[in-house]
């Protein structure tokens, strides 16, 4: 087993997983019969790439790490070199992989694929980490092109609510039915395996993902649909699909062409949509992540080839605050410095979705060698499928619908923000009301309670000089009962103080 490290550097062993040492290179035959770098098609100008500087020879080879299952390769150059980026949060500054630690908790941290992982030491167990449980400070992390990708990834910024709105917007186009061509490309005679949870089939040696539905095949090529009776073709753009293809669960390697949906159709055209989800971006846990998460293992061939499966931890993928989506980072050059040994050229010379033979790397679907050529010149900018394949379907009339669109969309955006902002007047406005209200309320019921003791204090003196008065009374009708009318007898005033207050008793008497 042989490998090359660099641009001439050579290691192999007896053994796959261990025992590396240099070796020569293998024979130009052996090189050779590994393929040759795909041309682009035909009108689309090659762009060489700059010739490297040649480095220096280094003074030891490093070690070769052969791994079976998914992995997360974090490279120091040295000791770590730790820079304070916010309070208790320092960076390795001397690595390509992001790594932070903490002071509290006393941790270190990394961040892979979207999805935050964790230990106690370096060489520590690391572990996964909800969104939810990352530490708050890592929201002071500064901006910039080195951590706007990672504050995509930390809840309550507002780098991680653009990236989730983003991932969430749907890109559509019109495609003319007489202008489309299905690129599929079988390795072989077409193989099949059950999709789980369903009565599909899928390929598993296209180059475009192609699902088998009661006996008619639909394959999504760049975002667009296309049907045909057999696995061959003949393939025509397809307007109506079957609605079990909608219900392929998420562990499946073709959940992504569940992103895709047909949204309307005339005699001669199809308008179809996709989210950023058929590129590899996904909403998890609140934040953006690439792929779905699922350890897809390759499948193997006759020919004693391999088709490989669409991966989460295969690339070094950060967030493309540009594009809204996951993309290799712009530093990443080494694409750039391997383009005639890398698998993409197995499949006669055709990439399929990502960096090899299938799909991968939902990222690079459409991509041809970008050692070569790219339809942006920027490799490393997220690829497009309906801005890149699909740029003859776009007539003028719909190129000012786009650019109305464009322009509706920012002069909704400066709408939304005078209107969130004419909402949090209204907020501001609403409680101080409030406020007012509430001491308005406060003094009433004072003034209220006031009253109430007062009239309580008024009622408790009447009942007292009430009472006095009936004691007085009492008094005056027990000397009156004891002595008998006081005036002369017989008066009209003997006969009143008789009839009034001595009508029981004295008569008695």
């Amino acid at each position: 087993f042989v490998v090359r490290l660099g641009d001439g550097h050579w290691m192999g062993s007896m053994q796959l997983a261990q025992g590396y040492s240099a070796v020569a290179a293998p024979p130009d035959a052996v090189i050779a019969a590994i393929g040759t770098a795909p041309m682009p098609p035909a009108g689309v100008a090659v762009v060489a790439p700059a010739v490297p500087t040649p480095n220096a020879a280094p003074a030891a080879l490093p070690a070769v790490f052969v791994v079976t299952e998914p992995t997360v390769l974090i490279a120091i150059n040295g000791e770590p070199i730790l820079a304070e980026v916010a309070p208790g949060v320092q960076w390795v500054a001397n690595s390509r992989a992001l790594v932070l630690r903490t002071a509290d908790p006393v941790a270190w941290w990394t961040l892979a694929s979207g999805r935050w992982f964790s230990a106690p030491t370096l060489d520590g167990a690391w572990t996964r980490v909800a969104p939810a449980a990352v530490p708050a400070a890592f929201r002071a992390l500064p901006g910039g092109r080195v951590f706007d990708h990672v504050k995509a990834s930390v809840p309550q910024t507002p780098e991680s609510v653009a990236a989730v709105a983003a991932a969430q917007e749907a890109r559509t186009v019109q495609i003319v039915r007489a202008a489309a061509h299905c690129s599929l490309t079988w390795r072989g005679t077409p193989l099949w395996q059950g999709i789980d949870g369903t009565l599909l089939r899928g390929s598993v040696n296209a180059s475009q993902p192609v699902i088998e539905c009661d006996r008619y095949y639909y394959c999504c090529d760049n975002a667009v649909w296309f049907s045909a009776p057999a696995p061959q073709g003949p393939w025509q753009v397809c307007d109506d699909l079957p609605d079990a293809i909608s219900q392929i669960q998420a562990f499946s390697p073709l959940y992504a062409v569940t992103a895709v949906d047909i949204v309307g159709s005339t005699t001669d055209s199809v308008t179809f949509s996709y989210v950023p989800a058929y590129l590899g971006t996904f909403v998890d846990d609140g934040t953006v992540v690439y792929g779905n998460g699922y350890d897809q293992p390759g499948v193997a061939l006759a020919d004693n080839g391999w088709m490989p499966q669409p991966q989460t931890f295969d690339l070094p993928l950060t967030f493309d605050m540009n594009t809204g989506t996951f993309a290799p980072p712009t530093e990443d050059a080494e694409q750039d410095t391997q383009p005639a040994l890398d698998p993409d050229v197995l499949v006669g010379g055709w990439i399929g979705w990502g960096w090899c033979p299938g799909w991968t790397s939902a990222c690079g679907w459409g991509w041809r060698n970008p050692a070569w050529w790219s339809d942006w010149r920027s490799w490393w900018r997220h690829w497009n499928p309906y801005w890149n394949q699909w740029a003859n379907a776009r007539t003028a009339a719909q190129v000012a619908r786009d650019n109305a669109a464009t322009a509706e969309r920012n002069a909704r955006e400066q709408s939304d923000a005078a209107r969130q902002q004419g909402a949090a007047d209204q907020r501001r406005i609403d409680s101080q009301e409030a406020e007012w209200r509430a001491r308005q309320a406060a003094a009433r019921s004072s003034a209220d309670e006031a009253r109430r003791a007062e009239r309580a204090e008024e009622a408790r003196l009447r009942d007292v000089r009430d009472a006095n008065r009936r004691a007085q009374d009492e008094r005056t009708r027990a000397a009156a009962a004891s002595n008998g009318p006081t005036a002369p007898r017989g008066s009209m005033a003997w006969w009143y103080e008789y009839a009034n207050d001595y009508s029981s008793g004295y008569l008695s008497r």
